[in-house]
């Protein structure tokens, strides 16, 4: 059966910052039912030029899909895609070797009958939540990317601890131009859309 979608919404906010240095598509104001496609990208704060570098892989990615159904799309459609965004941060990147390199989270959603792709590299998360009779329950949460979460992970620190860690904005994967080794995507499938919820899912 096909999911049928209401109006999903595309929004983001500055923050603390100086500058916006995340990039969404669809663009803000913009979304609509027909939209299959949705990704947010946060630049490095602290690096240069890291709103370019959301921007160019929010970019990349809908140029590239643009032309694409999204009943077609699978983790090997993704992975040309994220291919295709690298290609492109590459030739974007004109700063000296010696020089911090711009870089950007990727948080990467398609809907489609079958389900729910999602891919992400860093630390911008991705959540499935569904409504309860008892609240909202968390169906799927990603794992950051992060030294703090490897450390929690590994059970070195507490959560409590790690709100206040001094190292608590480090990130371990990140997309750059000119990397050695090109940061792979973490991907998670679901299925798990309740039969109530198959004709219409709110995003």
């Amino acid at each position: 059966m096909k999911m049928k979608l209401n109006k999903p919404f595309a929004l983001n906010e500055i923050g603390r910052r100086e500058n916006n240095e995340d990039s969404i598509f669809p663009q803000k104001g913009t979304a609509s039912e027909n939209d299959r496609y949705f990704l947010v990208c946060d630049g490095m704060g602290g690096h240069e030029n890291g709103e370019v570098a959301s921007r160019t892989v929010c970019e990349s990615f809908a140029e590239y899909l643009r032309t694409t159904d999204a009943e077609r799309f699978n983790a090997e459609l993704f992975n040309r895609t994220l291919d295709y965004t690298y290609d492109r941060l590459d030739k974007k990147d004109q700063s000296p070797a010696e020089d911090k390199k711009m870089g950007t989270t990727l948080t990467f959603l398609c809907l489609n009958s079958r389900g729910a792709f999602m891919a992400h590299i860093g630390d911008s998360r991705i959540y499935h939540l569904r409504k309860t009779t008892e609240g909202v329950e968390i169906l799927y949460k990603s794992q950051d990317h992060s030294l703090i979460n490897d450390l929690i992970r590994a059970e070195v620190i507490t959560p409590e601890e790690a709100k206040n860690h001094p190292k608590k904005n480090i990130i371990t994967r990140v997309m750059q131009p000119h990397m050695e080794k090109r940061s792979k995507a973490d991907t998670y499938t679901s299925q798990n859309v309740s039969d109530s919820a198959r004709k219409k899912v709110k995003v």
